[in-house]
């Protein structure tokens, strides 16, 4: 019992971190994300769920450091894995 409590417990947590917008997606959702203008991305976070085999993602960005900018970027067409990898 207190084992799915625990899991019952978690899974709320994660679903109000979600919905409190400190994840940019919800199990089986696309991910998107792109820094502000004139700000580089500065970390990384995920959750993996067992159950659902997906993860939340969570990304954090930061101004760049003074005189430095950012050239012109651009997504790539090709992937480098397949949702299986």
């Amino acid at each position: 019992m207190t084992c799915w409590r625990l899991t019952a417990s978690l899974a709320l947590l994660i679903l109000g971190l979600a919905a409190d917008g400190q994840f940019v997606n919800f199990w089986y959702d696309d991910v998107n994300f792109n820094c502000p203008k004139d700000q580089m991305l500065s970390s990384i976070y995920s959750i993996y769920n067992d159950l659902t085999e997906d993860r939340f993602w969570s990304f954090g960005c930061t101004s760049f450091p003074s005189g430095d900018q950012l050239g012109d970027c651009s997504w790539s067409v090709d992937y480098a894995n397949d949702w299986t990898e």
